[in-house]
């Protein structure tokens, strides 16, 4: 079994980041991580762009809610 990337620790322009949750998601398929978690301060409105975004990879990508 292949080791798996992940990180658990991001921030969307929702919060104090500098890249939309779109971004994210682009950026980590594109790493090859297949999860990561969008931690923005007091908001959890960033996630239906990011599960919409992680729908167009089929699966390679995993996107939790975390605050």
């Amino acid at each position: 079994m292949a080791a798996q990337l992940v990180d658990l620790h991001l921030h969307s322009t929702f919060s104090d980041g500098r890249y939309t949750p779109t971004m994210l998601v682009d950026e980590a398929v594109a790493k090859g991580i297949s999860v990561i978690a969008i931690t923005d301060h007091d908001s959890w409105n960033c996630m239906a762009e990011a599960r919409e975004a992680a729908k167009r990879y089929g699966g390679r990508i995993r996107v939790l809610t975390g605050v």
